[in-house]
């Protein structure tokens, strides 16, 4: 009896115990599935999921993370609850980089350039979003090719081939580059092209690739307070390691950097937010704009604001059936979740 008597308590106790733990676990879980506000995070969509990592959480401290989120956005939910899901931390904090899915099985995201914390000689991040699992790697560069210490502020893009394009760039004295590097995540080598024409430095541009293969960089700056007019694009050739420069008509965009661009199915390129300055906060005008690819003309739509979200810049865009999603950034006041 007393056996049984000394059970019976230690058992009550045992079921409080679970009781206090599986609340204060469902509590948990509850703040943790809802990431701080941040700002020049990486983001890429693999599949239905939108990814986000790293950026920096508190404007004065600076204050990186490497944290990894995601967004299942194969179903409907409120933008006011997100169903957030936390993934993997990456192994170092990171910002101001960008991130490329591969084309050739459609699972690895590969993170580069940026900057981390602590400071990584590993150019290369890559994610497995299959198993949540990260890797570092090492580039093997040839020739006189290089991304030390000067891929930030850039947008990478990738080709169907797994070629990963990273053009200029800055490091954190402030030095611009104007260079093209080439990432081929296949054989994992670094080259550099020959460049005949010269171009202007660039950084903190929206860059998107077309079907064609040509990439096209929006925006940005060409030095620490010279913004670039929006009325002149310049063009990549894939295929042929070449530049040009296309003038743009239709109504007048302001000059921005920080800015997001998506491509749409109908070969049109969505800008979103952006500022107008590379010393102050001020938010570009206007916020949305459309590019039609075909007749190289800007226009800005007729959009009713009721749900519009406010001006932005360093946050994270993707289009996902015919769906422009936009997640996180600056707000000019604060940072935005």
């Amino acid at each position: 009896m007393i056996v049984s008597c000394c059970l019976l308590v230690d058992m009550n106790y045992f079921h409080n115990y679970l009781y206090i733990f599986f609340l204060s676990l469902k509590f948990s879980l509850v703040i943790c599935l809802e990431p701080d506000p941040r700002y020049e995070l990486a983001s890429t969509l693999v599949g239905t999921k939108f990814y986000f990592f790293g950026g920096v959480k508190q404007i004065a401290q600076n204050l990186s993370t490497n944290e990894a989120w995601y967004l299942d956005l194969s179903s409907s939910f409120s933008t006011t609850k997100p169903p957030w899901s936390k993934s993997a931390n990456m192994p170092v904090a990171y910002y101001f980089g960008s991130s490329c899915i591969s084309p050739i099985d459609y699972t690895n995201v590969y993170l580069v350039g940026g900057r981390t914390s602590p400071e990584s000689v590993l150019p290369v991040y890559v994610f497995n979003s299959n198993i949540s699992q990260w890797t570092s790697s090492n580039i093997r560069p040839t020739g006189n090719s290089s991304l030390a210490a000067r891929s930030s502020e850039t947008q990478a893009v990738i080709n169907d081939k797994g070629k990963i394009f990273i053009f200029g760039g800055i490091n954190s004295r402030g030095t611009l580059y104007n260079d093209m590097n080439i990432f081929d995540t296949t054989s994992m080598t670094l080259s550099k092209p020959s460049q005949s024409q010269s171009v202007s430095y660039y950084a903190d541009y929206a860059a998107v690739l077309l079907q064609n293969g040509t990439i096209i960089y929006i925006g940005g700056r060409q030095s620490v307070t010279s913004l670039t007019n929006m009325n002149q694009l310049l063009t990549y050739d894939t295929n042929s390691n070449s530049w040009s420069t296309q003038k743009v008509g239709g109504d007048f965009i302001g000059s921005r950097l920080g800015h997001s661009a998506v491509l749409t199915s109908d070969n049109r390129i969505i800008i979103y937010g952006g500022s107008s300055s590379s010393t102050r906060l001020i938010a570009a005008n206007p916020s949305l704009a459309i590019l039609d690819i075909s007749t190289l003309m800007w226009y800005i739509p007729n959009i009713p604001k009721t749900y519009a979200p406010p001006p932005l810049m360093y946050h994270c865009a993707a289009l996902y059936n015919d769906y422009m999603f936009i997640a996180f950034g600056k707000n000019f006041i604060t940072i935005v979740q």
